[in-house]
């Protein structure tokens, strides 16, 4: 468990009463030196936390003069400086401090009947889920940045909430602006081509229902399908996707990567055309050939029964 030794608190608490009750409750601690700045304000609040440096935690409560409901805590989560610090509500609404968990609150904890021990545990709990939200954060921006730097997309399926994630680049290859096809995975199926939707479709929901596919191999999923630009003209893809479970149910998502082989797919199509080409030279020589051999062999034929005859008729000339 995370030890807290010394906490600079940013209280933003509109009734003195209240904030009087919570001040003085944090000062009776002896796990926590506690520094508290209280505002009363929204418009105070947000001067204080461009000003104040430190800052380690915010206790706001959602009904503020000017400032009430979810808007109070908007107004905190649009300030820059408020990114890195961790926020828990303090307020007798639940349903509005749910709301505000939703939207990025690491905690709601009710002002009714609150104790010390509920306020440092809360406290202690936002600190640890704000670092893993920023810790993971920083390994999203790593991932996307190295994906970024290689010509190949990356794509993010979620089953449960059927919502699809597409990379710039993924885009990018396909020339359409960013976000147009992410959350909207009818739209990767109208752009993909009509003899290769139905099998990337049925593939996959195979996958999705838990069921045998003959294109999935422990678990990767690996296929060339053809998806159309922004240009209208269908380019070539090696698709190579996993699904992600909970290790007892069906996949919870499906990742993977495409990378562009169009150039490859027109080389093997020019490389073919040329075989072809070769082959049906060369039948055609065959035939040509044989036609030959067949008209010589006629004319042949007709020679030796000439001949055949003429010595026939000499025979019975001499007799």
């Amino acid at each position: 468990m995370m030890s807290l030794k010394k906490l600079k608190v940013l209280l933003i608490e509109g009734e003195r009463d209240s904030a009087e009750y919570i001040i003085n409750l944090l000062y009776k601690s002896d796990c926590v030196d506690f520094e508290i700045v209280h505002k009363r304000t929204m418009a105070d609040s947000l001067e204080c936390v461009e000003s104040e440096k430190g800052i380690d935690i915010i206790l706001l409560d959602l009904i503020l003069p000017n400032s009430k409901g979810i808007h109070a805590f908007e107004s905190i989560k649009s300030i820059e400086d408020c990114e890195n610090i961790p926020v828990v509500i303090i307020s007798d609404i639940s349903e509005i401090g749910i709301e505000a968990v939703k939207l990025g609150a690491q905690d709601f904890i009710p002002k009714k009947n609150i104790t010390l021990d509920m306020l440092i545990r809360s406290m202690r709990y936002a600190i640890v889920r704000k670092k893993n939200e920023l810790e993971l954060k920083q390994m999203e921006e790593r991932l996307r940045m190295a994906l970024n730097a290689t010509s190949d997309g990356m794509w993010d399926y979620d089953v449960k909430n059927n919502n699809i994630y597409f990379s710039d680049k993924y885009e990018e290859l396909l020339g359409y602006e960013n976000g147009f096809l992410s959350g909207n995975i009818e739209k990767l199926f109208s752009i993909m081509h009509p003899e290769d939707r139905d099998r990337i479709i049925n593939q996959n929901t195979l996958c999705i229902d838990n069921k045998e596919s003959n294109t999935y191999n422990d678990n990767i999923y690996k296929d060339e399908i053809r998806l159309k630009n922004h240009n209208g003209n269908y380019r070539w893809f090696l698709i190579r996707s996993m699904s992600v479970n909970n290790g007892e149910s069906s996949p919870l998502r499906l990742v993977g990567v495409l990378v562009d082989i169009t150039d490859r797919k027109q080389e093997e199509e020019i490389r073919e055309k040329s075989y072809n080409n070769l082959t049906n030279l060369l039948d055609e020589k065959l035939q040509r050939w044989n036609n030959e051999v067949q008209i010589n062999q006629v004319k042949s034929d007709r020679k030796l029964t000439k001949l055949t005859n003429d010595i026939t008729e000499l025979i019975n000339i001499n007799k």
